[in-house]
C-alpha cells in the first residue's frame, strides 16, 4: 500500500531517457498547491551507453519506434482521408501535437482556495467549483511556434464562448487567454501562450497567476516553499525526470474552510485513520548511472496511530534472510507489528463507534473460542514481525515454481503448540477420503518426516485438476509453505548445510543494498531481472507473430519482423529492487527498475500508454438525415461538438465530430 500511495511521481515515459528539466516550471505552481507533479523533456538515448540511455539508442529498438509511429500515423490518414473538413483538420494536427508534446516538459499542480470558502449549505459540486484552481504548463521550447499553430487550428473547431474573469482588456489572438467550452457546473477553464509556455488554467485568474509566477523572482511560489525544498533534499537525483508533490497537511488544513460541511466530515474521517500525522509525500524519479531510480519520502510526524500503525515492525536485518539461497531470482520481506496494528485498530473502531468495538471484540473472542486459540497471548507471542517470500532455481525452479513463504518463529516452544493446534483445525475441516465401489476421492492432510522436521501436506486424492498440494513445516527459526513439498524439502537440505556453512546465503546482497542509506529497513524486494528477462523474453517472438497476425488481419501492418532480438534489450537489463526505510523524518522508499523500460507514471504516460499500441480514428457525422428544405435556404447551424475519449484499454483514441457548419442544400 505504502509503494502504491508514494508512487505517485511523474517518473519515465516512452520508454526514453529524461532530458533537460525546465527549471522554471517549479514557479508555475504556487506554494500552497496541494498536488504538483513535473515531468522533464524526453531525449532518445546514447548509443552504447549503460541502461535506459543505451536502449533507447539501440536501432532496433528505434526502428520498433517508428514502425509504430508509420502505422498510427497510416491510421489516421486512412480514417480522415474521406472525411469532412473538420475530421481532415483533426487528422492534420492532433496527432503530430500530441507527439510534440509528449517529448516536451511541463508540470500540472491543483490547489484549494481557502478565500472561496463554501457556505454552510452550497451543494459539493459548486463548492468545488468555486474552490479548486489549478494548471497544466508546457514548455514549448523550440517547438513552442509549431504547436502554438497547430494548437490553433484545433481552437476553429470549437464553438465561440463568451469570455469571462480570464478576458484580458484588451483582446488578442487566439492563444490569449482563450475560454474553452465546458459545462457549467465545472470550473473556468482557458488556453494560454506565454512565450515558450502554454498555460491551460483551471478556475478564474489561474492563468494570470501562472504568469505572473513564470516572470517573477519565485517569491511564493512552490520553489521557494521550504517544506517542499528539504523534501526534495531527501530525494534528489542527478538526472531528474520526473517530480510528484502532495502537500497533506494543506489538503486536510483547507477541506473544511473549502468545501463545507462534507469538507469538514472528509477531514474528521483523516483524523481517524491517522493522516493527519502525515505532513506531505514526495516522489522522484530519474536515472542513476543508466538505471531509473525512483526515490519516495513520507514525511511523518513521527506518531504511528491509525494507519501509520502498519509502519511499526522492527528493522529487518541481514539475519532475516539467512534461510534464502544466494542464488533466489525473487525475494521480497516485509516487517509488520501485528500486536501495534491489532491496538491500532481497536482505537479507531472505539473513536467511530463504541457498539461497533464490542462487536469487534465478540468477534475476535468467538474466533479464539472455535480455533482453541489465543491471538494475543499465543498467536502474536509465538511468531515475530518479519515475513518473506523467496524463490530459488536450487529450490526448484525458476520464478515462482518453488516460491516458499516464510513467518519469523519468536518463541520455539509457544509456536509448536500454536502450529500443532492449527494443524489439528485443518485436518478436521478437510472432507478427508471419500471411497465409492470403483474409486477414491477427497482432500486428506498428511503428516511426512523428514530431516528431523514434521512436514503437513494438504494432498488432493482423485482429483487431477489440482496441481498444488500445499505444505507446511516449522523450524527452529521460521513456519515455512510452499505450494509442494518439494521445494520445502529442498529448503529443509539448504538449512541443514547452512548450519555447517557450506551454502551462501542471501544476506550478504541485502547487507550491501541496505547500506547504500541510513534508516530501517521495513520492507525489501529484489528481482533477478536479466534471469528473468532472459526465461520470458524466450516466448516474445511466438506471442509477438500471434497479436501482428491479428493486427495484420486488420489492416494494420505491424509484422513480427518489428519485435527487437535479445541482443537489443538484455545488455541493458539489471537487478531490481526496492526498500522502504524508516527515518527520523518518516518513510523512505528507493526502488531501481531492472528493465531499462520506466514504468507508467503521471497524465503523459496515459496518454502515450494508449497511442503507442493502436491509434484509431473513428468518425461519425452526428448530424440527423437531411430533411427537404428549398433550394437556397441555408440549414440551420448546429454548434461544434467535439469528443475526444482516450481509451488506454482498448488501446484506441477516438475523436467524434458534428459539424457546426451551415451547409446549402440542393432542391430535392
Amino acid at each position: 500500500m505504502l509503494t502504491l500511495v508514494l508512487g505517485i511521481g511523474g517518473g519515465g515515459y516512452l520508454g526514453l531517457p529524461p532530458g533537460e528539466r525546465s527549471v522554471r516550471l517549479v514557479q508555475a505552481a504556487p506554494a500552497d498547491a496541494m498536488l504538483y507533479t513535473e515531468w522533464a523533456s524526453r531525449s532518445t538515448g546514447t548509443p552504447g551507453a549503460p541502461g535506459i540511455d543505451g536502449f533507447a539508442a539501440d536501432p532496433e529498438v528505434r526502428a520498433l519506434l517508428a514502425d509504430i509511429r508509420k502505422v498510427i500515423l497510416a491510421a489516421v490518414e486512412q480514417e480522415t482521408s474521406d472525411g469532412i473538413a473538420a475530421e481532415q483538420l483533426l487528422g492534420r494536427n492532433l496527432p503530430p501535437l500530441i507527439e510534440t508534446l509528449l517529448m516536451q516538459p511541463g508540470c500540472l499542480y491543483l490547489s484549494l482556495n481557502e478565500e472561496a470558502a463554501a457556505e454552510e449549505f452550497v451543494p459539493l459540486p459548486q463548492a468545488v467549483r468555486a474552490a479548486l484552481s489549478g494548471a497544466l504548463v508546457i514548455d514549448g521550447g523550440k517547438q513552442a511556434d509549431a504547436i502554438a499553430a497547430q494548437l490553433t487550428e484545433l481552437l476553429t473547431l470549437l464553438p465561440p464562448v463568451e469570455q469571462q474573469e480570464d478576458k484580458p482588456r484588451v483582446p488578442g489572438g487566439p492563444l490569449d487567454h482563450t475560454a474553452l467550452p465546458l459545462p457549467p457546473q465545472l470550473p473556468p477553464v482557458s488556453l494560454h501562450r506565454h512565450e515558450q509556455f502554454f498555460i491551460l488554467g483551471i478556475g478564474a485568474g489561474t492563468v494570470d497567476r501562472v504568469v505572473q509566477g513564470l516572470t517573477g523572482d519565485g517569491t511564493g511560489q512552490l520553489g521557494t516553499q521550504q517544506r517542499f525544498v528539504q523534501a526534495m533534499k531527501h530525494t534528489a537525483l542527478e538526472r531528474t525526470g520526473g517530480v510528484s508533490w502532495f502537500d497533506v497537511r494543506t489538503l486536510l488544513t483547507r477541506l473544511p474552510a473549502t468545501l463545507g460541511p462534507p469538507g469538514a466530515l472528509a477531514g474528521a474521517a483523516a483524523v481517524t485513520l491517522g493522516f493527519d500525522e502525515i505532513d506531505s509525500l514526495i516522489s522522484v524519479t530519474g536515472v542513476k548511472d543508466g538505471v531509473i531510480c525512483t526515490r519516495s519520502h513520507m514525511a511523518t510526524s513521527g506518531s504511528r496511530k491509525g494507519i501509520l500503525s502498519l509502519t511499526g515492525g522492527r528493522g529487518i536485518t541481514a539475519a532475516d534472510l539467512s534461510h534464502i539461497p544466494a542464488d533466489a531470482d525473487v525475494v521480497t520481506a516485509f516487517s509488520l507489528n501485528l500486536k501495534e496494528i491489532l491496538g491500532a485498530t481497536r482505537k479507531m473502531i472505539g473513536q467511530v463507534d463504541q457498539e461497533s468495538l464490542k462487536n469487534f471484540e465478540m468477534l475476535l473472542s468467538s474466533l479464539e473460542q472455535e480455533t482453541g486459540i489465543e491471538l494475543e497471548d499465543q498467536l502474536l507471542k509465538a511468531f515475530g514481525e518479519v515475513w518473506t517470500l523467496h524463490n530459488a532455481p536450487s529450490n526448484g525452479g525458476p520464478l515462482f515454481a518453488g516460491a516458499i513463504a516464510s513467518l519469523e518463529v519468536r518463541d520455539q516452544e509457544l509456536s509448536q503448540k500454536v502450529f500443532s493446534q492449527a494443524m489439528s483445525i485443518l485436518e478436521k475441516v478437510l472432507p478427508g477420503i471419500v471411497q465409492s465401489r470403483y474409486r477414491v476421492h477427497g482432500v486428506t492432510l498428511k503428516q511426512k518426516k523428514f530431516l528431523d522436521h514434521e512436514v503437513y501436506c494438504i494432498i488432493p486424492v482423485g482429483d487431477d485438476d489440482v496441481p498444488f498440494a500445499l505444505s507446511f513445516c516449522l523450524t527452529e527459526n521460521h513456519l515455512l509453505a510452499a505450494m509442494h513439498p518439494q521445494p520445502l524439502k529442498a529448503e529443509l537440505r539448504f538449512l541443514a548445510d547452512q548450519t555447517q556453512q557450506k551454502s551462501p546465503t542471501f544476506a550478504a546482497r541485502f547487507s550491501e543494498i541496505a547500506a547504500r542509506r541510513p534508516g530501517e529497513v521495513l520492507q525489501f524486494s529484489w528481482f533477478d531481472t536479466p534471469a528473468l528477462t532472459e526465461l520470458f523474453y524466450s516466448s516474445a517472438p511466438f506471442l509477438a507473430q500471434v497479436l501482428t497476425s491479428e493486427m495484420q488481419g486488420n489492416r494494420i501492418e505491424l509484422d513480427a519482423f518489428s519485435l527487437p532480438s535479445s541482443r537489443a534489450l538484455l545488455p541493458y537489463v539489471s537487478p531490481g529492487s526496492s526498500i522502504t526505510r524508516r527515518t527520523e523524518t518518516g518513510l523512505s522508499i528507493e526502488s531501481e527498475a531492472g528493465l531499462p523500460i520506466p514504468g507508467v507514471f503521471g497524465l503523459p504516460a496515459n496518454l502515450f500508454g494508449a497511442a503507442t499500441f493502436g491509434f484509431r480514428v473513428q468518425t461519425r457525422q452526428l448530424i440527423p438525415a437531411p430533411q427537404v428544405i428549398p433550394a437556397g435556404r441555408l440549414q440551420p447551424a448546429r454548434p461544434a461538438n467535439i469528443r475526444v475519449q482516450v481509451r488506454p484499454a482498448g488501446a484506441r483514441i477516438r475523436v467524434r465530430v458534428r459539424n457546426a457548419a451551415p451547409q446549402q442544400q440542393q432542391a430535392p
